[in-house]
């Protein structure tokens, strides 16, 4: 196992390298400016199975995105489309009516409610390109929704990508307070085990041996208080027996009847004494074992919280060197979605 001295070197040369890199970092999904353009050719309406409802759709906006993993994640309730085959998407289906909201009007509002507003069809046989067509009841709520929706792609990869860049520095703590505290559980934990060493031998360094032994004792102890109560009863009966022994034979006590109930005095008060030291030592014993249990406790909360931090400081190491490696070359998921020739076609929708 690596030394803390060493862990924490190899731990600062990491951070250096990662905060001479910035370039990755610093990246920023600009604000795209959509070319937007009109056309007379006119496009069909793909309506919904229920019928074409009692709003229908004069515009179209038509534009073409490249297929990425942030497109996927948020499409997989939609049919798989084959190539060139077109599908109709409901409301149900897409994103969500919320998207759209204070965008459009509420006569688009009204009508995306209604019925299916949105198209897609496959671009190639292979499936990377994808193209979208939005139906809306104005020009500008065709233009609001296809721009909405591109925007809304790039605030998903936007955000993805700045949690990677907040998980540095938070990473970077969780390594600054591991590299503080270790040194100090390892100063409080050197004299912890030897005293766990010393006084665990008795028991094999076993707590739960030291435990049914303490429980043991007890037992005995409890025994043990119920002979002393015994013994120091008989002791004072034996004292106050002989303080009236001379009112018993007046006015001369026989001198042999003094020196039996004395006798049974010195025999019961040394029994009371051997007792008491009983006693003593098996307090001792178990204040012996509760320094060990405690001290045991102790030991392992102290070594887990330092098994803790070493795991939490390699996981963070690790997700700092991942999310480097991520932000200089990032994935789709993490860049704008490509709309081909940056450009949404406008186009008036066939009356049918």
């Amino acid at each position: 196992m690596k030394s803390i001295k060493t862990k924490l070197l190899l731990t600062a040369s990491i951070l250096v390298c990662l905060t001479g890199s910035t370039l990755a970092q610093d990246q920023q999904i600009p604000n795209r400016e959509i070319k937007f353009e009109t056309s007379d050719q006119q496009e069909d309406w793909y309506y919904s199975w229920e019928g074409m409802g009692v709003i229908k759709p004069k515009f179209v906006a038509k534009f073409t995105l490249k297929k990425n993993r942030t497109f996927e994640s948020l499409s997989r309730s939609r049919p798989q489309p084959t190539a060139r085959a077109t599908r109709a998407i409901s409301a149900s289906q897409t994103l969500g009516v919320w998207m759209f909201e204070g965008v459009v009007s509420e006569q688009q509002m009204a009508f995306i409610k209604q019925n299916r507003y949105q198209t897609s069809e496959s671009f190639d046989d292979a499936g990377l390109y994808r193209d979208y067509m939005f139906y809306a009841v104005t020009d500008e709520d065709a233009r609001n929704m296809a721009q909405r929706f591109i925007e809304y792609h790039d605030q998903i990869a936007n955000s993805r990508l700045q949690e990677l860049k907040d998980n540095i520095p938070q990473n970077e703590k969780i390594i600054y307070e591991a590299e503080k505290r270790l040194p100090q559980l390892e100063a409080e934990l050197e004299p912890l085990e030897e005293l766990v060493k010393d006084l665990g031998v008795r028991y094999n360094d076993n707590r739960s041996l030291a435990e049914e032994r303490r429980t043991e004792f007890y037992k005995i102890l409890s025994l043990l208080k119920i002979d002393i109560a015994g013994y120091q009863a008989k002791v004072e009966a034996l004292r106050e027996h002989m303080k009236s022994i001379p009112s018993m034979y007046p006015p001369r006590t026989p001198s042999q009847l003094y020196a039996a109930v004395k006798q049974m005095l010195i025999e019961q008060e040394a029994e009371l004494a051997g007792a008491l030291a009983r006693q003593k030592e098996i307090e001792l014993q178990i204040a012996h074992i509760n320094e060990f249990t405690q001290a045991y406790s102790k030991r392992s909360l102290l070594r887990g919280e330092r098994s803790g931090l070493n795991s939490n400081m390699n996981t963070a190491i690790k997700q700092i060197q991942e999310s480097e490696q991520t932000l200089a070359i990032p994935p789709d998921e993490l860049l704008p979605v490509e709309l081909l020739e940056n450009k949404v076609i406008i186009y008036p929708v066939r009356e049918k």
